[in-house]
């Protein structure tokens, strides 16, 4: 069964020419055969890949309508049916890691690599199964992972990562954006990399200089060293760029409790959106609720 789906489409192709040849020549242009021929095929590939039809709507109702909960029960239908299809498996994923289950995820993730042959497409997959490992508390695998991703497939390290080193840093691996270096920059940061992390902060603001996130990691890291002034520039500078970034907002209301300047963190806790706090997210619904209440 596997090896007609894994072939469907040069059969298909063979059912198109095969039945051109019979009712056209040997049947003497029975052309009337046709509707009932592709009803036929239609009903042999919707049985041979019913996994993935009945995940379709769920693509759909998610990509298209952006309804994302409308589309879930398709998704779970579809997998409990043994889809391999990589959206299906994918969208999936990315929605049980937003919702904290990076174990389910990172299987799910997994699944999708092993039937998918697209550079690009794997490259986001294995991108997001370090995030998977970061949730799951395995920040050194984490972040080996989405280095390793950079270096693909054997590229050599990087001769320097200071300041006045960022196009190498580009030019190492043109098919990372923005959110990929802020990402590994930010697992560095975890992992106590903090000459990188800072580094790759920069690459991704030499790649797009109004990516909030990437700011914030430099936020971050900076009030983890302690240095508070270039913390807070960094945090208000995200803001400048993404307003909701409810990252920045924690840590700056956060810096303004421990200054005693209780009106501005409330000011500032008042504008993060707790509903847009998830498991992609650096901060936790609890961390900020903490804050509130004590």
């Amino acid at each position: 069964m596997n090896l007609i789906k894994s072939n469907w489409k040069s059969i298909t192709l063979l059912l198109i020419v095969g039945c051109y040849i019979v009712f056209v020549f040997i049947m003497d242009k029975r052309t009337d055969l046709f509707t009932p021929a592709i009803l036929i095929y239609f009903i042999i590939t919707t049985i041979l890949f019913l996994n993935s039809v009945v995940g379709a709507p769920g693509i759909i109702i998610h990509s298209v309508f952006k309804k994302e909960g409308p589309a879930i029960p398709f998704y779970k239908a579809a997998i409990r049916l043994g889809s391999t299809n990589t959206n299906i498996l994918a969208a999936y994923g990315l929605i049980l890691l937003r919702d904290n289950q990076p174990t389910d995820a990172k299987k799910l993730f997994k699944t999708a690599i092993e039937n998918s042959r697209h550079y690009m497409y794997n490259k986001t997959l294995t991108a997001n199964i370090a995030l998977c490992e970061w949730k799951e508390g395995n920040v050194p695998k984490a972040t080996k992972t989405y280095e390793d991703l950079y270096y693909y497939p054997d590229l050599e390290e990087l001769t320097s990562f200071s300041e006045g080193n960022l196009q190498e840093g580009i030019d190492k691996n043109h098919n990372f954006y923005a959110q990929d270096f802020t990402t590994m920059a930010f697992l560095m940061h975890l992992n106590n990399e903090k000459e990188k992390a800072i580094y790759f902060s920069l690459v991704s603001l030499e790649k797009s200089g109004k990516y909030g996130p990437a700011f914030d990691n430099l936020g971050q890291i900076h009030y983890q060293d302690g240095d508070i002034i270039k913390a807070k520039e960094f945090f208000q500078k995200a803001l400048e760029y993404n307003p909701t970034m409810s990252d920045s907002l924690y840590y700056l209301a956060k810096i303004a409790l421990d200054e005693e300047n209780n009106e501005l963190s409330k000011k500032y806790l008042n504008q993060i959106d707790l509903d847009r706090i998830n498991g992609l997210s650096t901060i936790t619904k609890e961390t900020v609720n903490n804050l509130i209440n004590g």
